[in-house]
């Protein structure tokens, strides 16, 4: 019998988008049903955890992969090209782990401990879609620690998560991070997405309700709706694997309307002969986009202002090129893309998601205006 981590010491970063390229066709006969249903992907998760999948981010001198932040990223837009919401699932436990071994290179005792969970299988799930501005729920201070309480949003992939990470406010008003387990039993995981896409990624609410947490458990301290450089170094692991998720969901769309359009009557179209060679252009300027930050970012990016700008630009850029390529792909096929559970529908649908995640749009351009003019900025 093959343990995990014989199969982890397999699957090395420099291998990791072939092993995504392989999986992704397996788990998406999967993804209509739970589109159609909106349950969780659950075959998903079992299959890349048991293959090691969700453990190659860890640093292989802690058991894992050592896969860069860029080749999760491409991983992770191969898996979405079949599976969209398998692949921005576990996208959020991705950066959780890319995130936590910048920690640990740069000297974060608890850091370690926690990768090498991970690389034992454990599943993390962030709360970062509610939590990463103002965070919601309190801490307040008891005997060694605090308890928190209050609900936290949009938990992508809950239903398999072991782990949790989050932040909530003191009663001083600043924001604390920690980790809690989702198998606590003063957690509560609230079923209650029902969203027009990205449907299978169970992105429940999960409820605190007085949970302990030791002072030795909290990671970071910042001022909420400011910057601080713990936010720059998320966004630069998490912008990335999200924009390439989506990315992956619109060349999945523009494959499938391609492999339609072929020999069909609209074959000879000039029209659609155009509105193709837009979809290329938008996909190959998105593709520039990710592998210039990506590139320009590096693996330890410096926790500044204009790391935080940068990554955010790029996300902004990178979800406008994937949704725009989803409306031409319907354009492309018309009326036979319109009917619910159509593959290109479904792109369409998914594909809606990606601007709210934060930090959206708007704000991106508000926030990068204030750091080219040195000024001050919020993040709300």
């Amino acid at each position: 019998m093959t343990t995990t981590t014989d199969i982890i010491s397999c699957i090395r970063g420099e291998n990791l988008r072939e092993v995504a390229t392989e999986l992704g066709p397996q788990i998406a006969q999967h993804e209509a049903g739970h589109d159609r249903n909106g349950t969780f992907v659950a075959e998903a998760y079992e299959l890349l955890r048991r293959a090691g999948f969700l453990a190659t981010a860890v640093p292989s001198d802690l058991g894992g992969g050592g896969a860069t932040t860029a080749q999760v990223a491409w991983a992770q837009y191969e898996l979405a090209r079949n599976a969209g919401s398998a692949a921005l699932a576990t996208s959020m436990h991705q950066h959780v782990v890319l995130a936590n071994a910048w920690r640990w290179r740069h000297g974060a005792a608890d850091a370690e401990a926690l990768l090498r969970r991970v690389a034992a299988g454990t599943v993390l799930a962030s709360t970062g879609g509610g939590d990463f501005t103002v965070p919601t729920g309190t801490a307040s201070r008891v005997d060694g620690g605090w308890e928190v309480t209050g609900r936290k949003s949009f938990v992508s992939g809950a239903p398999a998560a072991d782990l949790a990470s989050m932040w909530a406010v003191t009663e001083s008003g600043d924001a604390i991070a920690f980790g809690v387990s989702l198998h606590d039993p003063l957690v509560d995981i609230v079923e209650n997405w029902d969203a027009p896409g990205m449907r299978g990624t169970a992105s429940h609410d999960i409820v605190l309700n007085g949970v302990f947490i030791a002072d030795e458990r909290v990671t970071a301290t910042r001022e909420p709706g400011v910057f601080a450089p713990v936010l720059a170094v998320v966004t630069s692991k998490a912008f990335p694997v999200i924009s390439a998720t989506y990315l992956g969901i619109a060349v999945g769309a523009r494959d499938d309307v391609v492999a339609r359009t072929r020999g069909s009557s609209r074959a000879t179209d000039p029209g659609v002969h155009r509105t193709i060679g837009a979809i290329d252009q938008h996909l190959q300027e998105g593709r520039w986009i990710l592998d210039g930050v990506l590139a320009g970012l590096g693996e330890d990016p410096e926790p500044t202002s204009e790391t935080l700008v940068t990554a955010s630009l790029a996300k902004r850029a990178v979800i406008d090129h994937a949704r725009a390529t989803g409306d031409l792909a319907m354009d492309v096929l018309g009326g036979r893309a319109y009917r619910r559970g159509d593959p290109v529908e479904r792109a369409w649908r998914d594909l809606r998601a990606g601007p709210f995640h934060p930090i959206e749009n708007e704000l991106t351009l508000r926030v990068a205006g204030a750091v080219a003019l040195d000024q001050p900025f919020t993040l709300r």
